[in-house]
């Protein structure tokens, strides 16, 4: 099985197990079911009660994505969008350590997706990468993008894993493969290895995109796009870096998005332990993964007294004498054979230090690559990651390379900070920027006529629409529209109009209404059947609409402006 690419799964559900017997009949049974807290349990809807402005809704932060120019001058563009709109769309959630709880524990279950298929890859060299894979119905071609998790992560039901194929497959018209990362235990225990870093991690990302460009898959595809989180980012970077060399000059790859993404990987492995949070996180995490492949490898059971003992790092003694000891064998065969690297071999822990440190390569990189940061990232710390790629960047400038810095959404987590359905926006929209089916993506944008009932959404003289959203139940024929609004009806009011937040509730009061699903019949939605199925429609409705005033405006921040239509953007297809 490690010689063949297992990606037959990605032709849609129903596959039969017998012919493809490395397809499970249930597709995703046997995915482990992830914890989840009670208390911190997230079920989003996209539904966003944040009073906004009309500058800062997320049709107009794909306004930004798509002016055009360089990467560089994206990345410049969107970071001054969220100094002026971050304040608004955060203002109300909880603080950092807490919008990362939240996100760890939202709440999808990939045992009941119908799309969701395990693949695993053949990798050249002869390892074997763990995925999931799922592929949109119907025979229309679309980008493909390949998403890596981070640190540790495998394939099963994790949260960056939900959170990839409820924004980039369920929200977004995209095929999508999410790939386990290198420093998995399972990958560990299929290759006997103990791996970590982008520079590999980036080559397995081509390798896997290559073979896919191989198969007869490709004529689903149109482009392909690489995304990934935290340590998985890292291999995103490098496998932008190794692109850009790729024969001819053509790219295999459109565009790559690295969000909190690991920059230098031996400053990160040291900051690592340091910290109250940061250092229990890592070390707990470390001794699950030790616990779980030790007895797989013989580096490991070596180290084992020393990985054990109290007071030793043991993620540092992991990078500096398992993970070197695995690449001086396996590079000790033959020297690194991607460029800008060729040539390379490593021998010592400096020589794995350097390799990984993507800085110091951020001026070869010539494929369209966004890096997405925040200002309070606790576990991948800015300060020796995102800011050295800038400082790097400013002593060489590359257009092609571009890095947002914004001020919250701890280690990736700028979905609870900042609003399910505007990160999607942020995701989708960068994807399509470089996409050529974007303009007949929003050419597949229907207009639906919607008129208020009276007395649905008493506005008020001076009143206004702030936010507002969808939610469809399971076996409901009803829609409901919950609509937030802002009505100046005292000085009180008037006086606390730009933090809605903190004004009395009868300034801010929320309506709803109900209408019947039919109405968007045209847009491929009906009766859900489950509520696995109504929260994805409900996610996929607020992602892909808005509603607009009698005039065609968006109604957000429009004075005595109540709903005429609803602008849906292609149709929901699952």
């Amino acid at each position: 099985m490690k010689n063949f690419v297992l990606i037959a799964a990605l032709l849609g559900p129903g596959v039969a197990a017998a012919a493809l017997p490395w397809i499970s009949s249930a597709p995703t049974a046997s995915l482990k079911s992830e914890a989840v807290s009670s208390q911190w349990n997230w079920q989003p809807s996209g539904y966003e009660s944040t009073p906004i402005s009309a500058e800062c809704h997320w049709t107009r932060m794909e306004k930004v994505l798509w002016a055009g120019g360089s990467e560089d001058a994206l990345a410049g563009r969107l970071e001054k969008w969220f100094s002026r709109c971050g304040p608004e769309l955060s203002k109300d959630r909880r603080p950092s350590p807490l919008n990362l709880l939240q996100f760890i524990n939202v709440n999808h279950s990939l045992k009941q997706a119908p799309y969701l298929q395990r693949v695993t890859f053949g990798l050249s060299d002869g390892r074997i990468l763990r995925g999931l894979a799922a592929f949109k119905p119907g025979n229309r071609p679309r980008p493909l993008v390949i998403a890596m998790c981070g640190v540790f992560c495998r394939i099963e039901n994790g949260p960056s894993l939900r959170a990839f194929y409820m924004q980039l497959f369920e929200e977004s018209p995209f095929h999508l493969i999410m790939l386990g990362n290198p420093t998995g235990a399972d990958f560990s225990i299929d290759n006997g290895s103990v791996a970590m870093g982008g520079f590999d991690g980036g080559a397995m990302i081509l390798d896997v995109v290559k073979k896919v460009r191989a198969s007869s898959l490709n004529q689903k595809i149109t482009s392909i796009h690489v995304t990934g989180v935290s340590l998985g980012s890292h291999s995103v970077l490098y496998a932008s870096l190794y692109d850009s060399f790729a024969a001819n000059g053509f790219p295999t790859v459109s565009s790559f998005t690295a969000v909190c993404p690991v920059v230098d990987l031996q400053a990160s492995v040291e900051r690592g332990m340091t910290g109250a949070l940061r250092g229990s996180y890592y070390r707990s995490q470390t001794r699950v993964f030790l616990e779980q492949v030790t007895r797989h490898i013989p580096i490991l059971s070596a180290l084992a007294p020393s990985l054990q003992a109290s007071g030793n790092n043991p993620l540092r003694i992991l990078f500096n004498e398992g993970v070197v000891s695995y690449y001086n064998g396996f590079n000790g065969r033959a020297p690194w054979d991607l460029q800008p690297l060729q040539g390379r071999r490593i021998n010592s822990s400096q020589d794995l230090k350097e390799i990984n440190r993507f800085q110091n390569w951020a001026r070869f990189v010539r494929r369209p690559t966004l890096a997405l940061y925040t200002h309070d990232d606790e576990f991948v710390v800015p300060t020796v990651n995102s800011t050295r790629l800038v400082r790097s960047l400013g002593a060489v400038p590359n257009r092609q390379l571009g890095v947002t810095g914004v001020a919250h959404g701890n280690h990736c987590a700028m979905a609870a900070s900042y609003g399910w359905r505007n990160y999607t926006a942020l995701l989708r929209g960068h994807i399509l920027a470089h996409t050529a089916e974007r303009a007949s993506y929003l050419r597949l944008s229907a207009t639906i006529p919607f008129v208020a009932r009276p007395g649905d959404f008493p506005l008020g003289s001076q009143g206004r629409v702030v936010a507002y959203g969808w939610e469809l139940q399971a076996g409901s024929a009803q829609v409901r529209l919950r609509l937030r609004a802002f009505q100046p009806i005292a000085r009180e009011c008037q006086r606390r109009e730009n933090d809605l937040n903190l004004t009395p509730p009868d300034c801010s009061p929320e309506f709803s209404a109900s209408y019947p699903v039919s109405m968007f019949s045209a847009a491929g939605l009906r009766v859900p059947n489950s509520s696995f199925e109504a929260n994805t429609m409900s996610r996929w409705l607020n992602a892909n609409s808005w509603i607009l005033g009698p005039n065609g405006e968006e109604i957000t921040g429009q004075i005595e402006t109540l709903p005429a239509a609803v602008r849906v953007r292609g149709a929901y297809e699952l």
